[in-house]
């Protein structure tokens, strides 16, 4: 078993252990708890965080995956790179907490009519927006250091551990709602703490400078353009992730975000399990183009696509036939987020057909072009928005996201098409779809039980089975197929004895 493979079938099952902690928390016990308004409050501040943290960056994220490769020397502390990292983090936290507050004037002026609770919370967004900074940039140093689960360990779970004890604290009243975002807050603090202790104790966390004649112009050039073009395509994703957000909170306020923030979590699990196979084949498609080892991106870009598709067609199964059940799960002022669901999983699911592209291009020699789409992609989704918010509230938010994405996932995957000749696409796309419609007709004349529980279990239930065996049966992916066979053979042996 390669390493991409112990990885990610490690990595999806943190991301997942997260995703029942996170559908307890957001799903379950936040919308019953707060206010719709709160959630939108909290919503907001990971929505200004993560803008500021992205630029407090420089783009030197995308550098840690490209360019590591260039420095990696154990014994010699890696030639200085922990240095040049910390530095320009450093730098970062100092630029974006700056600008952050340069731009209360105008961030006033957005929420004092429809948002204003978020004024009171203003500066709590400074924090958050430095943990974010951090655990990004400690993610990306383990991952180069092939250990990208400990991050999705650490985000993914524990992370939402101390969230679920902030709940409890606030449910209990133990705490006031004001010392629960404080709690909030100094969860996202856990991770990069514990990274940080990590990567001392393995003692990958030398500060040193990097030796004399090491920095060639050659290479200082590299990294200045990677982190250049990497800042700005980054600032134009996350404006893209959270500008919906903004624009709700502007447009219809804290109350409509809430309910759109709440939502749009259960359309987003459908992308869970391309988190841990982009984190842990980055470093490794790095190292591939390094070498020019075509062939071999090529393979694993393949497999991707194939392998993300039945996952992510499964989920959206899953999400789509128990609609009502979820909303069985909410306050019935969530009941108007049902399109909202239905956008954001539709668009998750594209993103799981376009495979590991996007990782593809960004660590390929025309990197740029990923900037050159995501400027695209912000340009279509500010405007979507604009258009379609007024037309129809979240649904037109959720719409946006939809088309935008789309656009998006067309651009990228014409790119490694016609540049590089890798064909990924062909007739088992089409069965993976086929068995997804099939799958779902046959979903639909199940009864309903009375217990949204046991509906939830039986019906998903149902359609996994059909559309496991379906997918077996037509053997689109012969990775998986031996999988099963082997846990097959395990089995009967286990028996056996």
């Amino acid at each position: 078993m390669g390493i991409i493979e112990k990885q990610t079938i490690k990595g999806t099952f943190y991301a997942y252990l997260g995703v029942l902690l996170g559908f307890i928390n957001t799903g379950l016990l936040l919308p019953n708890i707060i206010s719709a308004a709160e959630n939108g409050l909290i919503g907001l501040l990971n929505s200004y965080a993560s803008i500021f943290a992205l630029i407090g960056g420089l783009g030197f994220n995308s550098t840690i995956i490209r360019l590591f490769t260039y420095f990696r020397n154990e014994k010699n502390g890696h030639n200085g790179f922990v240095y040049l990292m910390n530095m320009i983090t450093l730098a970062g936290i100092i630029l974006s907490v700056a600008l952050y507050i340069a731009l209360y004037s105008l961030i006033y002026q957005e929420n004092i009519e429809q948002s204003p609770l978020y004024l009171e919370y203003f500066y709590h967004a400074i924090p958050l927006l430095v943990a974010y900074l951090l655990f990004s940039v400690f993610d990306n140093y383990f991952t180069v250091l092939y250990n990208a689960t400990i991050g999705l360990f650490l985000n993914e779970f524990l992370k939402r551990v101390f969230f679920s004890m902030a709940i409890a604290f606030y449910y209990f009243d133990i705490i006031s709602f004001e010392q629960f975002v404080n709690a909030y807050i100094a969860a996202f603090f856990v991770p990069p703490i514990i990274m940080l202790f990590i990567l001392i104790r393995d003692k990958q966390f030398k500060i040193k400078f990097p030796p004399r004649g090491f920095l060639t112009k050659a290479l200082s050039r590299s990294m200045l353009s990677v982190s250049l073009f990497s800042l700005i395509s980054s600032f134009a994703g996350i404006v893209v992730m959270r500008v919906d957000i903004i624009m709700l909170s502007s447009m219809i306020g804290l109350s409509g975000t809430g309910i759109y923030t709440i939502t749009y979590f259960f359309g987003t699990l459908i992308k869970i399990p391309s988190r841990a196979l982009t984190k842990i084949s980055s470093a490794l498609y790095a190292d591939a183009w390094k070498n020019d080892d075509l062939q071999f991106i090529a393979d694993i870009y393949k497999k991707s696509v194939i392998n993300q598709s039945i996952l992510g067609m499964l989920i959206f199964l899953g999400i789509i036939a128990n609609m009502e059940n979820i909303f069985h799960l909410l306050p019935d002022e969530y009941r108007q987020g049902e399109w909202v669901i239905i956008y954001i999983s539709l668009a998750g699911l594209a993103e799981m057909f376009a495979g590991a592209n996007n990782v593809i291009i960004s660590t390929s020699p025309h990197y740029k072009m990923i900037t050159y789409f995501t400027i695209v992609l912000m340009i279509l989704t500010v405007l979507t928005n604009y258009w379609l918010i007024p037309l129809y509230g979240l649904t037109g938010a959720s719409l946006a996201s939809l088309i935008s994405t789309l656009v998006y996932i067309l651009l990228r995957s014409l790119f490694l098409r016609y540049k590089y000749q890798f064909k990924v696409y062909d007739i088992k796309l089409l069965l993976i779809i086929l068995a997804g419609v099939f799958t779902y007709f046959i979903a639909t004349f199940l009864p309903a039980f009375d217990s949204f529980i046991l509906d939830i279990i039986v019906r998903s239930s149902i359609i996994s089975l059909i559309f496991a065996l379906i997918i077996l049966a037509m053997r689109v992916s012969p990775e998986l197929n031996v999988k099963i066979m082997s846990y097959k053979k395990m089995v009967i042996n286990w028996i056996k004895k």
